[in-house]
């Protein structure tokens, strides 16, 4: 199924150029265009894609469109890219492009942003369970480990991913083994402590529990990654 897009009002040429490759090569539904926050409430799509400047651009709304299982894609023009980065991580945005990007790399950011969707909304339970009158032994527990690898768009996929098993009540644990800019604190708004060497000092104490762990309100578990490169010296490729 072709992800749905909804863009923000803009006048800058980027809006006209997505819409004209979209309607030549397909890939992707725009499903229209967002003036205010009620345009977005009101519409269904998987990716909201605004420009960094956008007037409706806020944690609020952001928070909203995480909420609802949809994702945010900022297009960023600013001669201070670092200092952007810092302002897109304080509002919960994960995901960004230059406002040069091609229409394909937007569409492909929905395709992705959709799989996940998709993917959480196969495993969703559809209905109660019916009433079993047999017996049946318990069922092993499955470990699954799930690894993301990647570049743009790994920390919402792994926040996605980790939120959709908490709400199938399943026991979910988020690692976050980045060693050159870990954001997932900054993205689901935890402490960065209990962290990676908070979690290794505890295993080698044999009391990993609760404290060395941050708890999420989704239903999940996270350790943060180490804020300082220099940080990770202290821990061995056995640890």
């Amino acid at each position: 199924m072709e992800p749905r897009i909804l863009v923000g009002a803009s006048q800058l040429g980027w809006v006209t150029t997505l819409t004209q490759w979209v309607s030549e090569h397909g890939g992707a539904q725009l499903v229209g265009q967002a003036l205010v926050p009620d345009d977005v409430h009101d519409t269904d799509f998987d990716l909201l894609v605004l420009d960094g400047w956008s007037s409706l651009l806020s944690r609020r709304l952001v928070e909203r469109v995480q909420r609802d299982g949809a994702a945010v894609l900022v297009l960023v023009n600013s001669d201070r890219p670092e200092a952007e980065s810092n302002r897109l991580r304080d509002l919960g945005v994960s995901l960004s492009l230059p406002a040069s990007a091609s229409p394909e790399e937007i569409v492909g950011r929905a395709c992705e942003v959709t799989a996940v969707r998709r993917f959480i909304d196969q495993d969703e339970p559809t209905g109660p369970e019916p009433a079993s009158t047999t017996t049946e032994e318990p069922e092993e527990i499955d470990h699954r480990l799930v690894v993301v690898l990647g570049q743009e768009g790994v920390t919402e996929v792994t926040a996605n991913l980790a939120a959709a098993f908490g709400r199938l009540g399943q026991s979910t644990l988020l690692a976050v083994f980045d060693t050159v800019t870990p954001s997932i604190a900054q993205r689901l708004g935890i402490p960065i402590v209990p962290n990676l060497l908070t979690a290794s000092d505890h295993i080698r104490q044999g009391r990993f529990d609760a404290t060395s762990v941050v708890s999420h309100p989704q239903g999940f578990a996270v350790i943060p990654g180490l804020a300082n490169p220099r940080e990770w010296d202290e821990l061995t490729s056995v640890e």
